[in-house]
Formats: C-alpha cells, sequence, structure tokens
C-alpha cells in the first residue's frame, strides 16, 4: 500500500508544479525557456558588462539606425513580461528605447522623458504586454541603450503521462488490492 502511496502522491505533486512561473531573464545565466533574435546581419546579439542593472545586459546597438532584439519563448506559446530594467546611454537627444508587444502594444520610452547615462531605471508593464508570443524590444536613434532583468510570467505546458505509465499505475494499484485481501 505505502509504493501506491507514494506513486500517488508523485502524480500529485507532478500535477502541482504544472502552472504558473515566473523568471528573471539578466542575461548572466542561460535560460533555455526563452530566445532572443536580433535583425542584426550577423544575426548575434550584443550582450556586454558595462552599465548594467546587474552583472551582463543586452546591448542594442544604434549602428545602421538602430537595432531590434525580439524576445520569444523557446517551442513557442505565450508569456507576459512584468518589468525591465533599462538605461539609455549616450548624449543622443532623440535616443529611444521603442518596446512593441505580438499584441500591438507598443510603448516609447525617450531621453527628453527618462533622461540618459543616469544609472537606469525598472519600469513596470500592463496591458498589451500580457499572454503575448514575443516582444521586441527597439533602439530608435543614435545612443547605445541596455536592457537587464526582464521579469517574465509564464504557463508550463503538461508533458502527457504515456500509455505505459497508466499501466503501471493500474498493475501496482492491483498488487497493492492483492495485498490487502491477504
Amino acid at each position: 500500500m505505502s509504493v501506491f502511496k507514494s506513486l500517488v502522491t508523485a502524480g500529485v505533486l507532478s500535477v502541482i508544479s504544472v502552472g504558473a512561473h515566473a523568471a528573471t531573464l539578466d542575461f548572466d545565466t542561460p535560460n533555455g525557456m526563452f530566445d532572443f533574435a536580433t535583425d542584426q546581419p550577423s544575426g548575434n546579439i550584443s550582450v556586454v558588462n558595462g552599465n548594467c542593472a546587474s552583472g551582463s545586459c543586452l546591448n542594442l546597438r544604434p549602428a545602421g539606425g538602430g537595432e531590434t532584439v525580439t524576445l520569444t519563448r523557446s517551442g513557442g506559446g505565450s508569456f507576459s513580461v512584468t518589468q525591465f530594467w533599462f538605461q539609455l546611454l549616450g548624449t543622443a537627444l532623440d535616443n529611444t528605447l521603442r518596446i512593441t508587444s505580438s499584441s500591438g502594444a507598443t510603448t516609447d520610452y525617450p531621453a527628453s522623458t527618462w533622461g540618459f547615462n543616469d544609472g537606469g531605471q525598472t519600469v513596470m508593464l500592463g496591458s498589451g504586454f500580457e499572454d503575448i508570443v514575443s516582444m521586441t524590444f527597439t533602439n530608435l536613434n543614435r545612443g547605445s541603450i541596455r536592457i537587464d532583468d526582464i521579469e517574465v510570467e509564464y504557463e508550463m505546458t503538461p508533458v502527457p503521462l504515456p500509455a505505459a505509465g497508466w499501466l503501471l499505475l493500474v498493475a501496482l494499484g492491483g498488487l497493492a488490492a492483492i495485498r490487502r485481501q491477504a
């Protein structure tokens, strides 16, 4: 009977682990749940160690009219972005960060409002950045922009248990029932 109880408990715990999860994308350690892609010809995003919230951060380069980097979930699926940290660098008066979600929401963070070279700031996001499949960060102008500590929330999709697993559970349950009768 204790084997059966253990299996039922393990099954319940595996169901409980499926659900809402949160992560901070900080560019210091790889996160296999999310991918970043750039519009740069090299296809490589620029990660630097200076002027970041902590450790490494994404560097949106100004070359060629401004770099675009898109965040997606590995293997597809939706997610929400609740907040992120950014810093506008340089003295370009028209330096602007634009974020756009797959739902069509767009927000601009211009230097005229947010300043530049100020140590950065964390901004909270809301409507339009929930249950999305991608989010794009765009450097609209001439100065570099640092992005760090992107807070994401996402649902884990359950992994189906193969038919053999159910057969094993039924067999063990049968053994437990026979043991109780003996």
